[in-house]
């Protein structure tokens, strides 16, 4: 089952600064923010199942794209989630690759809205796999590096001390090994796992390493 919970984006904004080694202020979206973004017109929105990329688009851009700030944001965060869930993975990638080619905002906080759609795409450990192969290189694959630290993030939600093990570390990327498989996805699993360790151990990079 997807997850129900998403990380604000101006909190994963912060957070993917951090693993680069800059500094922000922690920033929670505010309640009026969610709010005043809640409140666009879903009517005015596509049917589920009977309409192009380009069409979603539009009428996600339509609802907020008018919008300015942490408002902003926070509509389009809601609005990829939602159509993530009725239409999936590919859908939401397509949309938001689309959303960026007008909306320079959105080019902007692509990689961190990839991001987001990837850790709320992230269903279970014996479906990480499935799920990760669904994710595009849109705005720096985000989506496969999302799937990743969601599964890392997954491993550890139970303990007081999170750490993961080297077979599970090692399992993560097995399927894309073999001499037929996709070396592209390879290298993307790498990525994505080097993106879950050093969050996994508070950017500590030796021991992520």
């Amino acid at each position: 089952m997807r997850r129900s919970i998403s990380v604000p984006l101006p909190a994963l904004l912060c957070s993917l600064l951090l693993l680069l080694g800059s500094g922000c202020a922690p920033a929670i979206s505010s309640p009026a923010a969610t709010a005043e973004a809640s409140s666009m017109h879903a009517a005015e929105a596509p049917a589920t199942g009977t309409v192009s990329s380009e069409a979603w688009a539009a009428a996600i851009y339509k609802a907020c794209g008018a919008r300015k700030g942490e408002v902003k944001s926070t509509c389009y965060e809601g609005e990829l989630l939602s159509l993530l869930g009725a239409e999936g993975v590919g859908t939401a990638m397509a949309v938001l690759d689309l959303l960026g080619r007008h909306d320079g905002d959105v080019q902007h906080l692509g990689h961190v809205f990839a991001h987001g759609i990837g850790i709320a795409a992230y269903t279970s450990r014996e479906e990480v796999g499935s799920v990760f192969a669904q994710c595009t290189p849109v705005h720096q694959s985000g989506c496969y590096h999302g799937v990743i630290q969601a599964y890392f993030s997954d491993l550890t939600a139970s303990s007081p001390h999170p750490r993961v093990t080297a077979a599970e570390t090692n399992q993560l990327c097995v399927a894309y090994r073999d001499a037929g498989a996709s070396r592209w996805l390879l290298f993307q699993c790498a990525h994505g796992m080097g993106h879950g360790l050093v969050a996994l151990h508070d950017r500590d990079l030796p021991r992520a390493l």
